[in-house]
């Protein structure tokens, strides 16, 4: 049996989603982590905890302590597939690891490539040293070539979507009566309170959107930094009761969520190849988008979605009014999204493409 160890952050939806795909498809998994899981892993996946000794304010002593034990788990797993996801983090310990081949993910938004100094050659040693860096967007490999990557080892493959977890028929009624949104036109945003996602955007545009239909209620899904401050923003402004925060909750529920709304909603400033984006799509969602350019090779304007500037508020306010007011509309780029989905983003097809990297580093 061949074995994989992933380096990453056992916690992860997305670790453990490619973790559980390929024990499930016969491998042995392991999994080289800084905090354990508790949940969501397949049980015959081994987790190897590699605990930090400094709080997160010098976390850089860190790096040795980690670079030691994971090449003492390494040297007694012996994988014939080391995978490490994220570049900046777990990636970076690659370029001081010895293993048969080594696969290398860089995650979102998070891989502009502006790292500076030590860090930027700790990075670069590491995607020099990779055999195959996997990328979720073109964009993303530009960024990465550009920063002094070999374009020949980088593959772009979506993360890819559970398609029959995320699909058209789900049933979002629980959530909306819920949420007290029975008989409202509903736009939900799942992005994360954090800088980067600028949730302030789709606050900002509320007031003008219910100015033209004031029944319309938003979710406002997530958690984060800025939470305290964007729920202010949202009393200052006066839309408290047509705004639903919902927090967290667990994975399983996210597509119920999303069946609760009429549009999809991302007001990020930058991103790599949007899970949460792919997850709407898959649900048969219309989406509007801000102009990023991973978000515009998947969302074509006007024809499965609309592009809007960053930090826009009123053209974002007025393509939702758009949307709401267009029912037609709503299903015609709901449909075309649930069918890129299905071609691009299936999750089935993502990883058998993995697989063929694996396969064919473990014939060398």
């Amino acid at each position: 049996m061949k074995k994989i160890c992933y380096l990453g952050g056992a916690i992860s939806i997305h670790v453990q989603r490619w973790a559980n795909y390929f024990v499930e498809h016969g491998w042995e998994v392991h999994i080289i982590t800084k905090e354990y899981a508790k949940n969501g892993l397949h049980p015959n996946i081994k987790q190897h905890v590699s605990p930090a000794f400094f709080p997160q304010s010098i976390h850089k002593l860190n790096f040795p302590i980690h670079l030691h034990n994971i090449n003492k788990i390494i040297k007694s797993i012996k994988p014939d597939i080391l995978h490490a996801i994220s570049i900046e983090s777990y990636g970076a310990y690659t370029g001081f690891i010895k293993s048969k081949a080594i696969v290398l993910t860089g995650w979102g938004f998070k891989h502009t490539m502006t790292s500076k100094g030590l860090q930027k050659w700790i990075e670069r040693r590491a995607l020099k040293k990779a055999d195959v860096v996997h990328v979720d967007s073109q964009d993303l490999k530009d960024a990465i070539v550009k920063y002094g990557c070999d374009e020949n080892k980088v593959v772009v493959i979506p993360w890819g979507v559970n398609v029959k977890m995320f699909n058209p028929d789900i049933n979002g009624s629980e959530v909306r009566q819920k949420l007290d949104l029975e008989g409202s036109p509903v736009v939900i945003s799942i992005r994360n309170f954090e800088p980067e996602y600028n949730i302030e955007c789709l606050i900002n545009a509320i007031p003008f959107i219910l100015n033209a239909i004031p029944e319309t209620k938003f979710i406002i899904k997530g958690t984060g930094t800025l939470e305290s401050k964007l729920k202010q923003m949202v009393k200052d402004l006066g839309v408290w009761k047509s705004v639903r925060f919902a927090g967290r909750s667990s994975y399983n529920k996210i597509p119920q969520y999303l069946k609760s709304a009429d549009i999809y909603v991302s007001t990020s400033l930058m991103d790599g190849g949007s899970v949460s984006l792919q997850e709407a799509m898959a649900c048969g969602l219309p989406v509007v988008v801000t102009d990023v350019p991973s978000n515009e090779e998947v969302i074509k304007n006007r024809w499965n979605g609309y592009v809007v500037p960053k930090k826009d508020s009123k053209s974002l306010a007025k393509k939702i009014i758009t949307l709401i007011t267009d029912e037609e509309k709503q299903k015609l780029f709901g449909k075309r999204n649930r069918e890129i989905a299905e071609e691009v983003s299936d999750q089935d097809k993502c990883m058998r493409k993995i697989e063929e990297i694996y396969e064919s580093l473990t014939k060398w």
